[in-house]
């Protein structure tokens, strides 16, 4: 064979080109060097220190709020609500990442009557709010909840008079710094639900004066009028939204001047923002974009626990036609279920699919809630699941169709994976699990009606109380789905929404939970994590602890080196495509 020279000519110019290219547009498969020069400061407000000396104290955020968002008034948003935690105070809020309890905030205690109908809150004196100096009193948090009430929006239905989740029947001033609620029934989310969002607490004499025909709604999603750390600069829906320091915050200094949510909501864009140093925060990355980010000096990845259950459910009257042409439903035998359940690899789920953004959960209550029972620990046990099969007369196993919404759960796993892994596992014992990929709407309207013979799904956290979680799976919305009851977990679980005493209350609902996982339809697969990747100036790390809100209260930026020098991957797609432009200089057409 000749050597032909002209292709080796073609080649060096081909790899030259590329070269150039790459150093162009900053895109190859590999890594390459770069050198930036330090991002450009302002004054610094309320921060003290060398290490904060000239840096600019503004967080940029890149995520899908500024677009997504439906509302900035508290009445109004049920989601993305990070905002709003950081506009507004309410009565009591947590100390994460323990979200068993609440700790005081604008109340500094709190009596609970011996009957748990009537709870009455002390307030700390000489809050204001945010710009106008009015006194946060208790006329204002009575005003804020019956605004919620009279509003009717999305989050109402915590507070709701008439079978809200919590039934206030009441709510009387006692004095200025003096506030009793009083109950139609023993709830023991009241506090939980004093603690979201939905609570905040708003100025009276503020949403009055601008007030409109719809309580101040639509003005305050230009505007805020809370007691927070920040308040609403701007809101460019689609784009940006801005809020900035209260310089009088009564908790302490607000060491920000700003924080800002840019609408970012491609992966790739993320990843290259946090690398230039033009995004602070990002989140929602999937476990295989997560080694590239881990990758860039500097770069800091935060993972708490998500109050989120990853399960797939069993439906106990679905008719399942038999290997023999009979028709039956076997998960309507605990035998089975139970079989099902010693079916599955966990460990293969947790952590080769789970990729180090899930941990393993074996009650449906998630680690961080008042309930959570590390003692229920999922096992894999084969030999026993066939023999349960063969006790419940399915030794011949059977053939059924699990529905999957498309792509991914919240840690990144896609559902289809998932059940694949769950299809291959319960094929060991007789069970032929066919996948069947159904969109969101479809999937959860043939759940609702009953329809779905197994359904692999998630149930997030309403707000930080079990009674979210225990009547869904035990005795409501999902346990309906499948057609399961039980009456002896039923009576526990209302046992312990009755509970005053949360130690008490806690070993309820451990209870329920470990009769549930013997006799229920569920299959519990993950918690899933929630990892935030932060920039290498942001600190300190514990104010990112907080999974219904971030503390840019206490953040702060330091000062970094005057260059850095870090590392670009770009994906193989990009890579073919820039091969692809440049083919004519490899081969001779």
């Amino acid at each position: 064979m000749l050597f032909d020279v002209s292709f080796l000519k073609k080649s060096l110019v081909a790899a030259a080109v590329i070269i150039i290219v790459i150093i162009i547009v900053g895109g190859s498969v590999g890594y390459y060097s770069m050198t930036k020069p330090a991002p450009s400061v302002t004054s610094v407000t309320g921060v003290t220190g060398a290490a904060t000396s000239g840096v600019e104290q503004v967080v940029r955020i890149g995520d899908t709020t500024a677009s997504e968002s439906t509302s900035m008034d508290p009445a109004m948003n049920f989601e993305d609500l990070d905002p709003i935690y950081s506009m507004y105070d309410r009565l009591v809020t947590y100390a994460p990442p323990d979200y068993s309890k609440v700790v005081p905030m604008l109340a500094d205690s709190w009596d609970v009557s011996p009957d748990g109908l009537t709870y009455t809150f002390h307030l700390h004196s000489g809050i204001t709010f945010t710009g106008t100096n009015d006194t946060v009193d208790a006329a204002a948090v009575k005003f804020s909840i019956e605004r919620v009430q009279a509003i009717n929006g999305p989050p109402a239905w915590l507070l709701r008079p008439d079978g809200g989740v919590v039934n206030i029947t009441s709510i009387d001033v006692l004095d200025p710094l003096t506030i009793r609620f009083t109950l139609g029934a023993v709830s023991g989310s009241f506090l939980p639900i004093m603690a979201n969002a939905v609570s905040s607490v708003m100025d009276p004499n503020l949403i009055a004066a601008n007030n409109g025909t719809d309580f101040g709604s639509t003005w305050l999603n230009e505007h805020s009028a809370g007691s927070g750390p920040f308040s609403l600069q701007q809101w460019t829906r689609g784009q940006e939204l801005d809020l900035v320091a209260n310089p009088n915050y009564w908790r302490g200094a607000v060491k920000l001047d700003k924080v800002i949510w840019t609408n970012v909501p491609e992966a790739t864009d993320k990843i290259f923002g946090v690398e230039r140093g033009d995004l602070d925060i990002v989140g929602d990355l999937s476990p295989d974009q997560l080694p590239l980010v881990s990758s860039i000096p500097g770069i800091q990845l935060v993972r708490n626990w998500d109050l989120t259950t990853v399960y797939f459910g069993m439906n106990l009257k679905a008719p399942i036609t038999l290997p023999n042409g009979t028709v039956a439903t076997p998960f309507s035998d605990r035998r089975v279920r139970m079989a099902v359940k010693l079916a599955v690899n966990y460990t293969a789920i947790v952590d080769v699919l789970g990729k180090g953004v899930t941990i393993g959960l074996g009650g449906f209550i998630p680690k961080g809630m008042l309930g959570y029972d590390p003692s229920l620990v999922p096992i894999q046990d084969v030999a026993r699941a066939k023999e349960l099969m063969n006790e419940a007369g399915y030794g011949g196993g059977f053939t059924v169709t699990m529905l999957a919404e498309p792509g991914s759960q919240s840690a990144g796993v896609a559902w289809a994976d998932m059940g694949l892994e769950v299809r291959q596992d319960l094929a060991a014992i007789g069970i032929t699990v066919n996948v069947q990929v159904t969109e969101g709407a479809t999937l959860l309207r043939t759940y609702r009606a009953r329809q779905a013979q197994m359904v692999i799904m998630n149930w997030n956290k309403d707000y930080s109380d079990p009674d979210d979680f225990t009547f869904p799976f035990c005795d409501g919305s999902l346990s309906h789905r499948v057609n399961y009851d039980n009456a002896t977990i039923d009576s526990l679980i209302t046992q312990a929404s009755q509970e005053v005493n949360q130690t008490k209350r806690a070993q309820l609902v451990v209870q329920a939970q470990q009769l549930l996982y013997d006799d229920g339809p569920w299959v519990i697969l993950y918690q899933p994590l929630i990892v935030t990747v932060v920039g290498a100036q942001l600190q300190p790390l514990s104010a990112f602890q907080n999974i219904f809100w971030f503390d840019y209260w206490q953040m702060y930026k330091v000062a970094q080196a005057s260059t850095t020098t870090s590392m670009i991957m770009i994906g193989v797609a990009d890579y073919r495509r820039l091969l692809a432009s440049f083919s004519c200089f490899f081969f001779d057409t």
